[in-house]
């Protein structure tokens, strides 16, 4: 047990300490490690009709990690010839929340 630990809690043993901190970090796993939203720029929903515009995410509307507005996915393109088959969302990886 640290020295400054002993002589603000002489009764407490380091055990009951221990158990206590595990306790707090259990019950607020967050607290410790809380991180302000970085909010994507946009003023409406999105829609993502095409792989290249899920890949290029990020640079549209980033770097974020929070979506005020709602995202769409698939759907028709508005340009006749793109290729509209969706294979994966990593672009959208970095996202951790949607708000809309």
């Amino acid at each position: 047990m640290p020295e400054w630990l002993g002589t603000a809690f002489p009764r407490l043993s380091a055990s009951f300490i221990s158990l206590f901190f595990l306790l707090v970090l259990h019950l607020f796993p967050n607290a410790a490690f809380a991180e302000d939203a970085v909010y994507c720029s946009t003023t409406d929903d999105i829609r993502l009709s095409t792989q290249a515009q899920i890949d290029g995410f990020q640079v549209a509307y980033g770097p974020c990690d929070t979506v005020q507005h709602s995202i769409a996915i698939g759907g028709s393109s508005s340009n006749r010839g793109t290729d509209t088959n969706i294979n994966n969302l990593d672009g959208l990886a970095g996202i951790k929340e949607i708000q809309g």
